[in-house]
């Protein structure tokens, strides 16, 4: 009996280790602050903080900033280089709720499923530009410079929220640290 078992629960840490990495976490925003499943993850927006919670990304972009790229879960990191390197400090994360009609090199092959609210809102693909403006009538809305994007921030943090032509589905979410109230 044990010759049996014991293959079974390497089968079976084997299949939860393997899969850690494919799971969806769970976003909120509250008062400002970002969680991250359990963790907030604000307000310092270091990147190990984004790992820990979200494991290794599956690809990894070089550009102006470092991109994690996590394609199963459809969500992108970017994190800040100083003097041409990797800093650990996170300017800004992306979940891509649709697929854009544009994809480029950091487009993730796969769309986020998770769950995500900001306060009450419950975001997902179906969201529309008129449902966002009325539930967060306690954030500052700002310009965005994007023509199908809305911009909004409180106690530090913006999110961006960038929608179809016709504004009745939503693209992707950006959230990151608000440096506009920042310098204000």
């Amino acid at each position: 009996m044990r010759k049996l078992l014991t293959p079974f629960f390497a089968l079976v840490l084997l299949t939860l280790f393997s899969s850690a990495s494919t799971a969806q976490p769970i976003f909120n925003i509250r008062k400002g602050h970002v969680g991250i499943n359990t963790r907030f993850v604000t307000p310092n927006w270091v990147l190990s903080s984004f790992s820990y919670q979200m494991g290794k990304a599956d690809r990894f972009f070089d550009g102006y900033n470092k991109t994690h790229i996590y394609d199963q879960q459809g969500i992108v990191v970017f994190e800040e280089k100083r003097e041409n390197r990797p800093s650990g400090k996170v300017l800004e994360f992306q979940l891509y709720l649709s697929t854009p009609a544009e994809a480029n090199d950091v487009t993730p092959k796969g769309v986020f499923t998770g769950q995500f609210k900001v306060d009450k809102l419950k975001l997902s693909s179906k969201l529309t530009a008129t449902t966002v403006q009325k539930s967060l009538k306690n954030w500052t809305k700002s310009n965005s410079y994007l023509k199908d994007a809305f911009r909004y921030a409180r106690m530090g943090t913006y999110v961006y929220f960038e929608f179809d032509p016709t504004h009745t589905r939503l693209i992707k979410v950006s959230i990151g640290p608000d440096k506009k109230q920042e310098n204000e």
